[in-house]
C-alpha cells in the first residue's frame, strides 16, 4: 500500500473513532453526519411534497371525524378499508399544522430520520460500529426511504417501517442468543407489532418471526443445565402471552369494530377489489383499464357502487388468472429494484443496485445471527405480499430498509481498500438515485 493510501486509511478510521459528546453521551461524529444528511434529504423532499393522494386525503378525513367525536367514519361511512391508529395521529397533529397535509409531511419526515438510527442500531449489533455507520449512510441516501415515501405516497410507509424495525430492535436486544429476554421487552415487541398491524394490516404476521426470535433467546440464556426443562417451557410461555397480550391490546379492539360492521372475525377488510380483473389491472399499473371496471354503471344504470370481493376469494376463484397476477408483480417488482430508472440522470428506483450484492453476501454469511434473522424476515414479508398483491415503489420501504442494514454490515466485511472503493460507488449510486427524483415527472 502507498503511503497516500496509508494516509487515507487513518483519515478514514479517524473519521470513524472521533466522538462528539451530546446529552452526556459520547457520539461518534460519523454517527451524527449520517443522521444530520439523512433529516436534510428528508427535508428536501418535505418541502417538495405537495400532493395529497386519495389514501392520505381518508387517513386524514377520518382522523378528522375521530378527534370530532364522530368515530371511526370516513365519507358518512364507517371507515374499514384503513385501520385507525395513523389517521388518530395524523388528526392529532393537523390540529397544530397551517394544513392538514402538513401532518402528514411532519410525521414523515420525523419517522424517516428515526428510522436511520434504529437500521444503524441493528447493523451495530451484527457487525460492529463500522457496520452501524455504513448501514445509516445507505439508509440515510437511498432513494426508496425518502423520496418514494414524500412525494404523493399515502403517509403510512414510513410510521410503519420505522414501528417494524423498532420491534426488530427490541426483539434481538444486544443481538446475542444467551441474553434471555424479559417480559417486558416481549410485551413491546408486541405492543410495536401491534402498533404497525394498525398502521399497515400486512406488520401482523411478523409477530410470529419476532415471537420465536425472544423464544430461542430464552432457551439458549439458560447458563448451566438442560436447555429443554419445564422451567424453560414455563419461561417461553410467559414470554410468548407477554408479546401476545401486547399485540391484543392494540389489535383486539379494532378486529372488534371490524366484526360489528363486517359480521366477520378478520384482521383486515382492507384486501378487496369488484373482480379479477381489475386486479389484474391494478398489477399492471394500468389505473385506466381498472377504472373502467371501479366505476362502471350498475345494472340500474344510477350507480357505480360494485359488491367487492377479498382478494384471497378472488385468487381461489380464479387461480390460472392469479398466477398472471404474480408473474407480474414480479416483473414489475424487478423494474423497481434492479433496472435503471427512466431518467437521463443514472440511477435507481429505491435502491443502488451496486450495494445489493454486499446486502446477500451479509444476509448468507450472517444468517444465525437474531438481528440478520429478524431483518431478514422483514425482506421477506415485504417481498412477498408486493408479489401477491401489487407493487408500487412506497409499498417496499421496509424491503429498502432491510437492504440498507445488510449493505452496511456487507460493507463492513470487506478489507480497507476495497471497501473505501465500494462505499464510494454505493454512495454515489444512491446520491444519484436521489437526483433523478427531480428530472422529468418526478421533478
Amino acid at each position: 500500500m502507498t503511503a497516500d493510501g496509508r494516509r487515507a486509511d487513518r483519515g478514514v478510521v479517524a473519521f470513524f473513532d472521533r466522538t462528539v459528546r451530546l446529552w452526556k453521551h459520547d457520539v461518534p461524529i460519523a454517527v451524527l453526519a449520517a443522521v444530520v444528511v439523512g433529516a436534510l434529504v428528508r427535508l428536501v423532499f418535505a418541502f417538495t411534497d405537495n400532493i395529497v393522494g386519495p389514501d392520505e386525503a381518508a387517513y386524514l378525513e377520518t382522523g378528522r371525524n375521530i378527534w370530532r367525536g364522530r368515530g371511526i367514519v370516513y365519507r358518512g361511512n364507517p371507515q374499514l378499508h384503513f385501520p385507525p391508529l395513523l389517521p388518530i395521529v395524523l388528526g392529532a397533529l393537523a390540529k397544530v399544522t397551517p394544513e392538514p397535509h402538513h401532518a402528514t409531511v411532519v410525521l414523515t419526515f420525523v419517522t424517516g430520520v428515526a428510522l436511520v438510527g434504529v437500521l444503524g442500531a441493528l447493523a451495530w449489533r451484527v457487525a460492529g460500529r463500522r457496520a452501524g455507520v455504513l448501514a445509516m449512510w445507505v439508509a440515510a441516501l437511498s432513494p426508496g426511504l425518502s423520496a418514494s415515501v414524500a412525494r404523493g405516497a399515502g403517509g403510512s410507509e414510513a410510521p410503519y417501517t420505522f414501528l417494524v424495525f423498532a420491534a426488530a430492535l427490541v426483539a434481538v436486544g444486544r443481538g446475542k442468543w444467551d441474553e434471555p429476554p424479559t417480559l417486558l421487552r416481549s410485551f413491546v415487541v408486541g405492543l410495536l407489532v401491534g402498533a404497525a398491524y394498525l398502521v399497515r394490516p400486512e406488520g401482523v404476521v411478523l409477530v410470529v418471526a419476532f415471537g420465536l426470535i425472544l423464544a430461542v433467546r430464552a432457551v439458549a440464556g439458560r447458563a448451566t443445565g438442560p436447555v429443554l426443562t419445564v422451567g424453560t417451557a414455563r419461561r417461553v410461555a410467559a414470554l410468548g402471552f407477554a408479546c401476545a397480550a401486547g399485540l391484543l391490546v392494540m389489535a383486539a379492539p379494532y378486529a372488534a369494530f371490524l366484526h360489528s360492521h363486517s359480521g366477520q372475525w378478520e384482521l383486515t377488510a382492507k384486501s378487496v377489489d369488484v373482480n379479477i380483473d381489475a386486479w389484474r389491472d391494478l398489477a399492471r399499473q394500468d389505473r385506466a383499464g381498472r377504472d373502467t371496471y371501479l366505476y362502471a354503471l350498475d345494472r340500474t344504470g344510477l350507480s357505480t357502487r360494485h359488491k367487492e370481493y377479498s382478494l384471497s376469494a378472488l385468487a381461489k376463484a380464479h387461480p390460472r388468472t392469479y398466477l398472471g397476477i404474480v408473474g407480474e408483480n414480479a416483473k414489475q417488482l424487478y423494474k423497481s429494484l434492479i433496472s435503471l430508472n427512466t431518467t437521463a440522470m443514472p440511477g435507481w428506483r429505491v435502491f443502488a443496485l451496486p450495494l445489493l450484492p454486499f446486502a446477500l453476501i451479509a444476509l448468507w454469511h450472517y444468517r444465525s445471527r437474531a438481528p440478520v434473522l429478524a431483518v431478514g424476515g422483514i425482506l421477506g414479508v415485504s417481498v412477498a405480499t408486493v408479489l401477491g398483491f401489487f407493487v408500487l415503489n412506497r409499498y417496499l420501504a421496509p424491503a429498502v430498509a432491510a437492504l440498507a442494514v445488510l449493505a452496511g454490515i456487507g460493507l463492513a466485511r470487506l478489507s480497507p481498500k476495497p471497501r473505501r472503493w465500494w462505499v464510494a460507488i454505493g454512495l454515489v449510486a444512491s446520491v444519484c438515485s436521489l437526483l433523478t427524483y427531480f428530472e422529468g415527472p418526478h421533478g
